[in-house]
């Protein structure tokens, strides 16, 4: 769906549900009520095959991705992050979309990240991730779903088509 968050610019916003809230993903351009960001996601991507990671506790596939750390900026927090939970470095990144959670009675943002993996690893947080995998279509988590799997599920699709996108440009 098409929204006007600020009559001059045109963004995509998508509402998604999740069991314990809901979310807005703000695509193309930054909302104009943008707060503070709190966390970031990475969308980590190799020869058109999105890295995820299996959560310790759970064992379910998830994005990776975490809270930003005092005095920390947005992108030291998307590097930490991503390799405490992968091993992985990034070859460059560009934001993908920006999120607004209503989530556990409350209200914070983030921002989710597209990047290309430069480098493939071991994860460093062995407490909280078992491992770190590829995969050209999204996991199944058969057993239970986590907290958050359908926003993972639409930045994963959000993802790939912007992927698709880039693909069709270099050809």
């Amino acid at each position: 769906m098409i929204y006007i968050d600020n009559p001059e610019k045109e963004s995509v916003i998508q509402r998604i549900e999740e069991k314990d809230g809901y979310l807005f993903l703000y695509f193309d351009n930054p909302p104009e009520h943008l707060g503070k960001i709190e966390f970031v996601n990475c969308i980590a991507y190799q020869n058109k095959e999105i890295l995820f990671c299996k959560w310790q506790e759970d064992n379910l596939w998830v994005l990776p991705g975490g809270r930003i750390e005092t005095d920390e900026t947005v992108e030291d927090a998307l590097n930490r992050e991503l390799l405490e939970e992968t091993g992985a470095i990034l070859k460059n990144s560009e934001v993908l979309c920006y999120i607004h959670c209503f989530m556990y009675k409350r209200e914070y943002w983030g921002i989710a990240y597209l990047g290309e993996i430069k480098q493939l690893g071991v994860p460093t947080d062995l407490n909280e991730v078992s491992e770190a995998k590829l995969f050209s279509s999204y996991p199944d988590n058969r057993s239970q779903q986590g907290p958050f799997e359908n926003q993972s599920k639409a930045l994963y699709g959000a993802a790939m088509h912007k992927l698709s996108l880039l693909t069709v440009t270099k050809s």
